[in-house]
């Protein structure tokens, strides 16, 4: 979980700025020196031109560049710092750990049961203190209640905070690190020619100027011809000797934003292989997306017809298959078994399968994640979670968090927006993906929805069984869940209670 000293913070960007300034005063002294040279005809020669055109093509596109990122850093950092202030603490030795928040969440739980115990003492006459002391432990408890939920607040908006600016840094390095790589080409000398002693600029390399764009920041270079890609579910994954591991799962991401984005193209003969082993497949019965269902003749035909009447549009050596066409042969292939008769049996998917891509889901499946059971509707969107939960410590995916609700997610400061909220929450384990992430009401997230997870945390902490069955409830073709429907059971206890996904829930 994040953390921050904004003290520390500042004082770095202070020094950055100061030291922003001064090479920017030093690079346009540089500039003006170079246009004196550029504009003198005193000194005419091969050499001389050759240099001119060097300073003039090289010289000034870098330090022209290298005094716009400089500027574009400052700004970035002082709003990083100024955001802060508005957006969660304006104290300048402002220190948050939002780990603290597990804890003060049960510390104000402790307290407040502490208050109506006491409430319920006072109006009884119980407890055997006089009124004073009574009156006195409750002004108490209540002002240590209203310093904790300050405190909860404080690092509910620097969560949000950190949601919100996390590439500020990373565009702030990535400007410097692009600088640096052009400057070290200069160094090198690679344009000077020492037998002729003339510089030939065609010699250097310009392109790393493009990555300095604002709002374009460049990929990691990742060398995609050390694995071997399938496409599966509309994603291409790329994997080692078999196994998709770590490494390959970041590469297997880097390689499909690469495509969405242009970058690279997936050649013909690449996909070719996969679109003819899935129409030979077919003709034998088989799906090679999931062999261990054996295919009818209709699904068969299907998937041939797919191939072959225009599933595929070619486009120079790039390919590109129509996510509506995708979606139609998962529906008339992976949904229905053998004994298809005119409604899916519906089994469940598990290893991922229920992924279109990387932040969709299938339409109408069922789907096991993290141990846990969901269901998704006709547009791909969670419907049902199901689960008998348990006590486990997971972990989270800001990326996933971040595009929950896409289009429709309500952006807004603070709670007043919406969070990447977990339908399974991540002390049960729930899933770090959008298969168990929806877009919920910030408020919600962190109060009535979190006092529902608190409670089936502590009854499992007792020894209790809780089964939960969460419904998100949509209006017309909305990402977005209008409302929760929650019904649970502790040790067979039936409960049911309704959230609306607005402020105050």
């Amino acid at each position: 979980m994040p953390r921050i000293d904004i003290g520390e913070v500042s004082h770095f960007v202070g020094q950055f700025t100061r030291e922003s300034e001064r090479l920017r005063g030093a690079l346009t002294d540089y500039r003006k020196a170079v246009t004196k040279l550029i504009a003198d005809d005193a000194i005419q020669g091969e050499f001389i031109t050759s240099a001119k055109n060097y300073y003039e093509h090289i010289h000034y596109p870098i330090v022209d560049t290298t005094i716009a990122c400089l500027s574009e850093a400052d700004t970035i950092l002082k709003k990083y710092v100024a955001d802060y202030a508005a957006q969660v603490d304006d104290a300048t030795n402002s220190r948050l750990d939002s780990d603290r928040l597990e804890a003060l969440y049960t510390e104000i739980r402790r307290s407040e049961n502490a208050l109506d115990d006491l409430t319920h003492a006072m109006e009884s006459m119980a407890g055997g203190l006089n009124i004073g002391q009574q009156i006195g432990m409750k002004l108490g408890l209540e002002t240590a209640m209203g310093q904790i939920k300050e405190e909860i607040k404080i690092l509910e908006r620097y969560l949000d905070f950190e949601n919100s600016h996390t590439n500020m840094m990373d565009d702030v390095l990535t400007r410097m690190y692009q600088v640096k790589v052009g400057v070290n080409e200069i160094l090198a000398g690679k344009a000077f020619n020492a037998t002729t002693h003339t510089y030939d600029s065609g010699k250097m390399e310009l392109g790393w100027l493009n990555h300095l764009v604002p709002e374009k920041r460049p990929e990691k270079a990742d060398n995609f011809e050390e694995y071997t890609k399938t496409f599966v579910d509309g994603y291409w994954i790329l994997s080692k000797n078999g196994v998709t591991d770590q490494e390959a799962a970041k590469a297997t991401i880097a390689y499909n934003d690469a495509l969405k984005d242009g970058t690279i193209k997936v050649t013909s003969e690449e996909t070719g292989d996969f679109m003819t082993d899935y129409m030979l497949g077919a003709v034998k019965g088989i799906n090679i997306l999931n062999p261990d269902i054996p295919l009818t003749k209709m699904q068969s035909f299907s998937i041939i017809s797919f191939v072959l009447l225009g599933g595929i549009t070619m486009k120079g050596k790039g390919i590109k298959i129509p996510k509506s066409s995708v979606s139609k042969i998962y529906s008339n292939v992976q949904l229905k078994g053998k004994d298809y008769t005119g409604t899916s049996n519906r089994f469940v998917l598990n290893d991922k399968n229920h992924f279109l891509n990387e932040l969709e889901l299938k339409p109408n499946v069922k789907y096991n994640s993290n141990g846990y059971n969901y269901q998704t509707d006709g547009l791909g969107r969670i419907s049902s979670a199901d689960a008998n939960l348990t006590l486990k410590k997971g972990i989270r995916n800001t990326k996933h968090q971040l595009e929950a609700g896409g289009e429709d997610r309500v952006k807004a400061p603070s709670t007043q927006g919406d969070h990447g909220g977990h339908l399974i929450g991540t002390q049960f384990d729930g899933s770090p993906l959008l298969d168990n992430i929806v877009a919920m009401n910030g408020n919600v997230n962190v109060s009535a929805y979190k006092k529902l997870e608190n409670t089936w945390a502590s009854s499992l902490r007792n020894g209790s069984e809780v089964h939960v069955n969460i419904k998100p409830v949509y209006m017309g073709e909305s990402k977005r869940p209008m409302r929760f429907d929650i019904k649970y059971k502790i040790d067979g206890q039936k409960y049911e209670d309704q959230l609306f996904n607005e402020y105050g829930g």
